[in-house]
């Protein structure tokens, strides 16, 4: 995408919220806007703040408002991070060039440069603060004391090739540990944290352990912009842990001896009774709480209405 623009480069660099036109196109292609092009969509800024900057580069995050010409009434919040580069060694890495009137300037999602996630997670140990454009709040909030200073970030994945309603990235770190970084696209309060947190800390350990967010507050009130939590390998579907666990209980088998019971199996157990006592309960349509309820000619009416 190859835009003149009519303002110079300065003028954009020192006021980046000017490039937000230009995105349109691009956030409108997305897969997490969901907007087909049938009717005019116009984008506005709600509010920008600045994650990283030097001469040569700036990333900053946008929370951009679609607005639909379909419904006057409709707007949808997205959380976009931006890298702006002035000099690049390859412009192809760039999705947006704009043509301004002394120079052009290099646009492309943050994401794509691993500089980004780098001056993410500084951020987060250092549990950092950032008054954005607006005057509000992001707010990095490190969950636990897993990362250390030193750590750095050796390679990223980009996970379900960028087809998903929320941005996911496999991150691998100096101390050849791994994490997810979650990007969440559409602007809403989100309570995955505090879902996760209270499994993992139940002690559902096969749930991902969150170690770190970034949220914005707004009124009082916090959106998720990014989380952070522990990366856990897939050994393949619940075949593998029948199959783990009966290895487990042939390997124990010796005369004389009593085997002990593995916690897993107590567990598929429980779990499997339950899901039969559910289809059974659940086809007993005698029982008062299964039964077919009676439909009357006044709830029909009633449904219509509605």
């Amino acid at each position: 995408m190859n835009y003149p623009v009519t303002f110079r480069s300065n003028e954009i660099w020192n006021e980046p919220k000017r490039i937000v036109p230009y995105l349109l196109d691009w956030v409108q292609s997305q897969r997490w806007t969901g907007k087909s092009t049938h009717h005019e969509i116009t984008i506005t800024e709600k509010d920008e703040f600045l994650i990283y900057t030097s001469d040569l580069n700036k990333i900053i995050g946008f929370l951009l408002e679609l607005h639909s010409s379909k419904n006057q009434n409709y707007r949808s919040t997205y959380f976009v991070p931006i890298e702006i580069a002035r000099k690049v060694k390859n412009f192809k890495d760039f999705s947006i060039i704009l043509n301004c009137q002394d120079e052009k300037l290099f646009l492309r999602p943050a994401e794509e440069n691993k500089l980004f996630f780098q001056t993410l997670l500084k951020d987060l140990i250092n549990n950092r603060e950032i008054q954005t454009l607006n005057s509000n709040k992001i707010q990095f909030n490190r969950l636990f004391s897993k990362f250390n200073s030193n750590l750095n970030i050796t390679s990223t994945n980009l996970l379900g090739n960028g087809n998903t309603t929320n941005t996911l990235f496999k991150i691998r770190l100096s101390d050849d540990s791994k994490l997810i970084i979650k990007i969440f696209r559409i602007f809403s309060r989100n309570p995955e944290v505090k879902m996760l947190k209270m499994l993992y800390q139940a002690g559902f350990h096969h749930v991902p352990q969150p170690l770190g967010s970034v949220s914005v507050k707004l009124d009082d009130q916090l959106y998720l912009l990014i989380l952070f939590s522990e990366f856990i390998e897939s050994v393949g579907d619940g075949g593998i842990y029948f199959w783990t666990n009966l290895n487990q209980q042939i390997n124990s088998w010796k005369p004389g001896n009593t085997v002990q019971p593995d916690p897993l199996k107590f567990y598929c157990e429980s779990l499997g009774k339950i899901v039969s006592d559910l289809h059974y309960y659940s086809s007993r349509i005698d029982d008062d709480f299964f039964k077919p309820e009676i439909i009357s000619q006044k709830d029909i009416m009633n449904w219509k209405r509605k």
